[in-house]
């Protein structure tokens, strides 16, 4: 989950930082069920961008459609049965992991703008 105090920074930049939830939300995924204490292959999926949530509040988060199973190094179909192999909590903290390293990379190559209440969030915030 994305703190809720970065929304009026996402807002401002919303090209760059949907993209970021994107490929954090992308790697995470590929990189976890290509693991083989989890699933051990390649998998498909689709991420889908929503940006409020169910109390019509400005909510930035990826929802995604996962196969159960994938294609191991030999192209052969791989899953787990009734087992959902990937665990919430590894989602999670690699989620944040890459989520902020794309942060970074954003604020170290100077591509973020500030409008409006931005900069007073922000300033709590340093890399």
């Amino acid at each position: 989950m994305i703190p809720e105090e970065l929304n009026p920074v996402i807002y401002s930049n919303q090209e760059r930082l949907y993209d970021a939830i994107y490929h954090a939300s992308s790697a995470v995924l590929s990189e976890l069920a290509a693991d083989g204490k989890h699933l051990g292959a390649q998998i498909g999926y689709i991420c889908i961008l929503h940006t409020w949530g169910s109390a019509m509040n400005y909510h930035p988060h990826a929802h995604a459609i996962v196969l159960d199973g994938g294609l191991d190094t030999g192209n052969h179909w791989k899953d787990n049965g009734s087992e959902f192999f990937l665990p919430v909590r590894a989602l999670s903290r690699l989620f944040r992991g890459k989520y902020l390293a794309e942060l970074k990379q954003l604020w170290a190559n100077g591509r973020f703008e500030f409008h409006g209440t931005t900069v007073q969030y922000w300033n709590h915030y340093t890399f």
